[in-house]
């Protein structure tokens, strides 16, 4: 019944059903009593060895069981699924499968979710032929991966394969066969020589005696060779999965896409050896896919932490039932499906979806939109304080840094929390650089996102040294107005400091609005609302504030407002603070654009084919009007 059972799990799984295996074990009562008190001991627990007593207790229970029998159940998956992991990984995602499910099961889902394709090397190591061949297989799969790499630009291995031979000894190349699927079929296609057959046979005839049988069909270091150069030479796929021809581009070299399949057992035993650990981390970004089937929920979250910790990238892990709680918490962001799992997922996590499909909503659109508010927010934040605070100190200057305040007492309080925060929450909250179906169309710019392009160290600096600068031309746009002579009003009162401060005042709160807008991606009527509400109430509160008897700014308003310095000193202060950066981001555009100014130049350019590139025909362009 045994062989039976396991012939037909393995048929089951080979047609992508999702197998149960019924089992039992006859108790006593005083046993159960006592598993069950340790059992729920390990559930109340709260030490950070909670998940290790959980197992272990369960796997007490796991042993000398009985079969029963086995059941099979058709786990379809939801629409769209394959789409949208084509889609993540068109994004610049590695997706990695943590899963209970046979290895036949989780490979046949991974082909049927697009995760695998017929074009990847599939490299498999499974926990049935030891501890011993699953350390040696690990080693033998990275020291390929690393001899068929090079290193880029950035030092990070890509892989590429050299144009060196992979050499490989006698074990190795018979290990090969049996982590290696194309290789060791490619022998089927293989041309070998008359002096590569004559040493097989004169191989076999030496060792007859000593090789089983099943070794006989092992292959020779000549032949893995071979078949690693036939792979390369026949292989029209680049990293990306392109075709590409050769005879186009016969210097291009074979990007082999490679996808490792292990078990919960081996990957135990590759974790627990601190060599195959540190070469797994090394490997890692090396596959296109990775799919660790009979994970238990404790080697999940323990992948999850090698990932994020080892190699210092951000995680997400996304699940639908308890098994994946632990995962979720120990990823940077957990998102959880809805459904008929519970609810334990959905209350582990940070998001929850209706749909696996709904991720590429949640990170393609609002993850890239709420990356490009966030990095131009931040960097605003700081240039509008930067701005605002140099003004003072460039006033410090000529008073000998004494104790004297440049700015009323209420310009300082009321800048950060009424003048100037309109433009900035607006662009937080609805800035974006194109629409959602837009965003769902050219996915591959969420790479900025991924490789930091807008959130830079450099960035923050630039930003600072234009604050600085536009400080400095703002201050001394007045100072110099007023060096020569004072300036007097109608009624001839000279500007105090109060008058002074204020047309600094009014420039640095148009110049940071203006300047925030030129930071946005699109103007629309809520960002002009924005910095048109921000320069009015400025204005305003300056009107309402002079007209108060008794008040630090009475009468700064008839004083200054009337003077035709006060007007020239802040269009002229504005124009020359902001004509750096608007020449920078001009040049920037038209001379070196950005994956996301291309797509807004066809986006707005090219029609009637929304987000799409349309070029009308030359004749219906180039033809004069008919008279009528």
């Amino acid at each position: 019944m045994r062989e039976r059972t396991f012939t037909q799990i393995d048929e089951f799984a080979n047609a992508g059903l999702r197998t149960l295996m019924l089992c039992y074990r006859h108790l006593t009562e005083s046993e159960w009593v006592r598993w069950s008190a340790r059992y729920h001991a390990a559930l109340a627990s709260v030490d950070d060895d909670r998940e290790e007593r959980i197992e272990q207790i369960a796997a007490e229970m796991e042993c000398d069981l009985r079969i029963a029998g086995a059941t099979a159940i058709e786990d379809k998956l939801q629409e769209r699924v394959p789409d949208t992991i084509a889609a993540l990984r068109a994004a610049g995602m590695r997706i990695w499968v943590l899963t209970g499910d046979k290895m036949e099961t989780a490979i046949n889902i991974g082909f049927a979710a697009n995760l695998l394709t017929k074009e990847m090397e599939l490299w498999t190591i499974n926990s049935t032929s030891g501890v011993e061949k699953v350390l040696s297989r690990f080693r033998l799969i990275a020291r390929i991966m690393r001899e068929m790499a090079v290193t880029d630009d950035s030092g990070k291995a890509v892989p590429v394969a050299s144009t060196g031979k992979v050499g490989l000894a006698s074990a190795d190349a018979q290990a090969l066969g049996s982590v290696s699927y194309k290789i060791g079929r490619a022998r089927k296609f293989l041309h070998i020589g008359q002096t590569i057959r004559e040493h097989r046979q004169r191989r076999h005839q030496r060792h007859a005696a000593d090789l089983s049988a099943e070794n006989g069909d092992e292959l020779s270091p000549d032949e893995v060779q071979q078949s690693i150069e036939y792979l390369r030479r026949h292989s029209s796929l680049t990293g990306e999965g392109i075709a590409t021809d050769a005879a186009d581009d016969p210097g291009a070299a074979h990007r082999p896409l490679n996808a490792l399949v292990i078990d919960g057992a081996a990957l135990s035993m590759v974790m627990g050896d601190a060599e195959c650990r540190a070469q797994l981390l090394i490997i890692a970004p090396l596959f296109k896919s990775v799919v660790c089937c009979r994970a238990s929920p404790l080697q999940k979250a323990e992948v999850v932490r090698l990932i994020k910790d080892g190699l210092n990238l951000v995680t997400l892990a996304i699940g639908d039932g308890a098994n994946d709680v632990s995962m979720i918490q120990t990823a940077d962001i957990g998102v959880a499906i809805s459904g008929e799992e519970g609810m334990q997922a959905s209350m582990a996590s940070d998001y929850t979806v209706g749909r696996f499909h709904f991720l590429q909503n949640l990170l393609l659109v609002h993850g890239l939109y709420d990356y490009l508010r966030m990095s131009e927010m931040i960097l605003s934040f700081f240039y509008k304080n930067v701005i605002w605070a140099m003004v003072p100190f460039w006033f410090s200057i000529y008073c000998s840094f004494s104790a004297n305040v440049f700015y009323d007492l209420s310009y300082i309080q009321l800048y950060n929390v009424v003048f100037t925060v309109a433009p900035v929450v607006i662009l937080g909250c609805v800035d974006k650089p194109f629409n959602y179906k837009t965003a769902m169309t050219y996915v591959a710019v969420y790479a900025d996102g991924i490789n930091n392009r807008y959130f830079q160290w450099w960035r923050y600096v630039l930003y600072i040294i234009d604050g600085i600068y536009q400080s400095v031309v703002i201050f001394f746009t007045f100072y110099l107005f007023t060096y020569t002579s004072d300036v007097q009003n109608s009624n001839g009162r000279p500007w105090g400091r109060s008058d002074f401060s204020t047309g600094p005042t009014v420039a640095v709160v148009v110049a940071a609005s203006l300047c925030v807008g030129f930071n946005s991606w699109q103007w629309n009527w809520l960002m002009i609302a924005a910095i048109g509400l921000s320069i009015a109430i400025c204005m305003l509160y300056i009107a309402i504030s002079s007209a108060v008897r008794y008040y630090s700014l009475e009468g700064v308003a008839t004083s200054v407002m009337s003077t035709v310095q006060f007007w020239f000193g802040v269009a002229i202060a504005v124009v020359v603070a902001l004509l750096p950066r608007y020449t920078v981001h001009s040049w920037q555009k038209m001379n070196n654009p950005r994956d996301l100014d291309i797509i807004r130049e066809i986006k707005v350019l090219h029609r009637p084919w929304y987000g799409q590139v349309f070029v009308e025909p030359e004749a219906q362009a180039t033809l004069p009007r008919a008279d009528p």
